[in-house]
């Protein structure tokens, strides 16, 4: 069982998995202001983190879940530092 939230649980349900690391970590930034949080993952998702991640599951190289997870990490973290102000 996971230690998130039910609201947590939903909207991760709803994101690409980039998109869920970077909501996950801007609840922490935020300090729980959820619905920042939200919104900014959904900037992402719709600019970028749905294209990647249809990228990493059907793509021509074979990338196994492990590594699928760290690129969806480091993509949410580059994002996070180089297109989000203040974030």
């Amino acid at each position: 069982m996971s230690n998130h939230s039910t609201l947590e649980r939903n909207t991760l349900d709803g994101f690409s998995e980039a998109a869920g690391i970077l909501y996950l970590k801007l609840i922490d930034v935020y300090q729980g202001h959820e619905r920042k949080a939200f919104m900014a993952a959904c900037r992402f998702e719709e600019r970028c983190a749905g294209v990647l991640d249809y990228i990493l599951r059907n793509g021509p190289m074979a990338l196994d879940a492990k590594t699928k997870a760290e690129l969806s990490a480091f993509f949410s973290e580059r994002w996070r530092h180089n297109f989000m102000d203040g974030g």
